[in-house]
C-alpha cells in the first residue's frame, strides 16, 4: 500500500487511537499510518514516544526522496516522536 494511502485511511486511525496507551508497532514505512492519528488526549499518537522507521538517509540511498510525497522520518519528528 503506498505511503500516501496509509496516511489517509481512517480505519487505521481508529485502531491505533484505541491502542494509544499500549505498545504499538509498525515496520519500515508503515509508521506513515501515524501521520494524522491522535491518541485519547488529542495529541499525535507518536508524541513523546520512542519511534523509528525507514530513514531519510535510506530513502536517499534508494533514490526515493523525490518519489514519495512525504518522508516518514520527518513526519515522526514533526509529530513530536522521539526519533
Amino acid at each position: 500500500m503506498p505511503i500516501e494511502r496509509l496516511q489517509k485511511t481512517g480505519f487505521w486511525f481508529e485502531i491505533f487511537a484505541t491502542a494509544s496507551d499500549r505498545p504499538t508497532g509498525a515496520v519500515c514505512r508503515a509508521p506513515a499510518v501515524f501521520k494524522h492519528t491522535k491518541g485519547k488526549d488529542g495529541q499525535a499518537i507518536v508524541s513523546g514516544k520512542t519511534v523509528t522507521c525507514f530513514t531519510n538517509t535510506e530513502e536517499e540511498a534508494a533514490v526515493l526522496t523525490d518519489v514519495v510525497l512525504s518522508l516518514v522520518e520527518d513526519m515522526l519528528k514533526t509529530n513530536c516522536g522521539n526519533y
